[in-house]
C-alpha cells in the first residue's frame, strides 16, 4: 500500500500500523541518497531554468545597450549644455561691458547744459523701494524739479 511505500522511503518500517513503525537501520550514505533523489529536477524544470537564464541575459545585454545609449546622449546633451552656457556667459560679459563703458562716458560728459540733469542720471527713479530703506521720495520729487527748473535764485 502508499503508505507503507512512503515509510520505507523514510527507512521506517511498518507492520501494518502506523504507530508501530520502527526505523530501519540503513548506512548514512543511504539517507543521502535518497535527499539527493528527492532533490533532483526533471528535465523540464531544468530546461525552464536554462530559458529563463538565457532571456533574462538577453534583457540584461538589451538594458545594459540602453543604458549606454542613454549615457552617450546624455553626456552629449551635458556638452551642449555646456557650450550654450559659456556663450551665454561670454555674451552677457561682452554685453556688461558695453553698458558699464556707456553709463562711463554718460556720467563722465562735461556737455549736460543743466547741473542737475548730472545729478538727475546718478538718481534712482525707478521707485523700487525696500521696507528697510528710509523714505527718500520728496527728495527724489526735489531733484526732478531742479532737473527740469534747474534752481532759480531770486
Amino acid at each position: 500500500n502508499k503508505m507503507e511505500d512512503d515509510l520505507a522511503g523514510l527507512g521506517l518500517e511498518s507492520s501494518g500500523d502506523v504507530e508501530e513503525a520502527t526505523p530501519v537501520e540503513s548506512s548514512p550514505v543511504d539517507a543521502y541518497a535518497a535527499i539527493a533523489a528527492t532533490d533532483a529536477e526533471s528535465p523540464a524544470m531544468t530546461a525552464w531554468k536554462e530559458s529563463f537564464a538565457t532571456k533574462v541575459a538577453e534583457k540584461d545585454q538589451v538594458d545594459a545597450e540602453a543604458d549606454a545609449e542613454m549615457k552617450t546622449k546624455g553626456s552629449e546633451a551635458l556638452a551642449a549644455w555646456k557650450a550654450k552656457y559659456a556663450k551665454e556667459l561670454e555674451d552677457r560679459a561682452t554685453s556688461n561691458a558695453e553698458a558699464e563703458a556707456a553709463f562711463v562716458q554718460q556720467r563722465d560728459d562735461e556737455t549736460p547744459a543743466n547741473s542737475w540733469q548730472k545729478v538727475a542720471f546718478l538718481v534712482d527713479f525707478t521707485g523700487k523701494a525696500t521696507t528697510k530703506t528710509k523714505d527718500t521720495s520728496r527728495m527724489k520729487t526735489l531733484l526732478l524739479q531742479l532737473k527740469q527748473h534747474g534752481l532759480q535764485r531770486d
